[in-house]
């Protein structure tokens, strides 16, 4: 037998399912609005902050699944506005939910003592209160980890698999994802002891159901960064980013945010340095750019996004572990049956496969170190059992049992984290 890489099935490689095409059509979908899922203390000011959360879902009456993947996206605005009632908020999750997704949309507690209507008043008159912003995000974590402790608590309400579940956002909800991904309570009390914890408490003091443990399976970055200065040690959580390279709101690589037009505001570490990290530790990341001219902020299309990151999470679903980057516009489209093989050149670089089409035996040799496993998945991104006999830089695979078609091979070296992917045919 081949050796098997990572076990390449669950109960949600299905195909047609979580993918860049829709499952459920408009009709099938329903929207439950305003949800109460954490009243926490109200910074600036007293008292408390009532927020809520609209579900994206598909009907049960249409949906044969007994447990849904989740997706919780948050919505930007550098802390100060925006709205789970944004256009592209409402078109994301709803999208999210028509190809299987259960998609959440929560509410942020906003404002940081800065009283500018835009991202330029902003630079020029807040720069003085730099370090309420530094709170602000501190609280953005805090309102992350509500949502997410919210959906474990309800998870049978919503038929919701606590093991496979997502979080994203935009811009300043994408700061607030990662956060909620990649801190602790314990990492926020020694980070933030200087004010923020002090002024807000512990970064799970938030919710209605503190404590309550949550594991997130894959990040979507929609131009967003984490603050450069917390020193964070990164767990191994995959994560699909789409960015503009020249953006000058949020860094591109490492800058402060609002560099445009400001030079107070905190440092942070964008999606270009964040994909870097996450490939050299073998974590599962992909990064799409935007070229272009300073001051693009989050011009990735809504709808590509969905698309490119729903294949993202399909392949996690999957069992597969996605990379590479890639130039807006990829072409052809992403397609979730592609497995990203042919995307990014230097993943089928190295890979020789003959004779195509194969009819009985395949001979696989890399030229770019020895084999350490090869992987055959179907059109559905499905691994197949098949016979194969491993020999240095040289594989030998039947394929007499395995009906025609297309299909991708995927071989893993010992001598790095590097794997390589061919297309071929087989044809009896």
């Amino acid at each position: 037998m081949c050796f098997a890489v990572r076990a390449q099935s669950g109960p949600y490689c299905i195909q047609g399912r979580f993918s860049e095409t829709a499952l459920f059509d408009s009709t099938q979908i329903e929207i439950a609005r305003n949800v109460v899922f954490a009243t926490p203390r109200k910074w600036p000011g007293s008292g408390t902050d009532t927020l809520k959360l609209d579900v994206y879902a598909p009907k049960a009456g249409s949906d044969p699944l007994s447990t849904r993947p989740c997706i919780v996206f948050f919505y930007g605005g550098a802390w100060l506005t925006g709205s789970k009632n944004d256009a592209g908020i409402q078109q994301k999750c709803f999208e999210w939910a028509r190809r299987g997704f259960v998609a959440i949309a929560p509410q942020y507690r906003l404002g940081w003592s800065c009283n500018a209507a835009d991202l330029l008043q902003v630079c020029v008159l807040c720069q003085g209160v730099y370090y309420n912003m530094n709170t602000a995000v501190y609280r953005g974590a805090q309102d992350g980890r509500a949502a997410m402790q919210w959906v474990v608590h309800e998870r049978q309400t919503w038929k919701i698999d606590t093991s496979a579940l997502f979080i994203g956002g935009e811009s300043a909800g994408s700061f607030n994802a990662m956060h909620t991904a990649w801190w602790t309570p314990e990492y926020g009390k020694k980070a933030f002891n200087a004010g923020p914890y002090k002024i807000l408490g512990n970064l799970d003091s938030a919710g209605l159901y503190p404590g309550t443990p949550f594991r997130i399976r894959a990040i979507i970055n929609s131009c967003g960064a984490v603050a450069s200065d917390t020193a964070l040690k990164k767990a191994a959580i995959p994560m699909v980013a789409f960015h503009d390279n020249a953006d000058c709101v949020v860094p591109y690589q490492t800058n402060q945010v609002l560099n445009c037009c400001a030079t107070s505001f905190f440092w942070a570490r964008g999606s270009k340095n964040l994909y870097d990290d996450l490939t050299a530790a073998g974590v599962a990341s992909e990064l799409h750019t935007v070229p272009g001219a300073a001051p693009q902020h989050c011009s990735y299309p809504s709808m590509t996004l969905v698309k490119e990151s729903s294949c993202f999470l399909k392949q996690i679903l999957c069992g597969l572990q996605p990379s590479g980057s890639s130039i807006h516009p990829v072409s052809p489209a992403v397609s979730c049956n592609a497995l990203r093989a042919g995307i990014y050149p230097s993943q089928t670089q190295g890979l020789r496969i003959y004779p195509v089409p194969a009819a009985e035996m395949l001979e696989i040799q890399s030229t770019a170190g020895d084999i350490a496993g090869i992987v055959l998945f179907d059109a559905q991104g499905r691994q197949l059992n098949v016979n194969c006999l491993l020999q240095a830089s040289k594989a030998r695979m039947s394929v007499t049992e395995i009906p025609g078609g297309i299909y991708t091979v995927k071989a893993e070296l010992k001598s790095s984290r590097y794997t390589l992917w061919q297309k071929i045919l087989i044809q009896h």
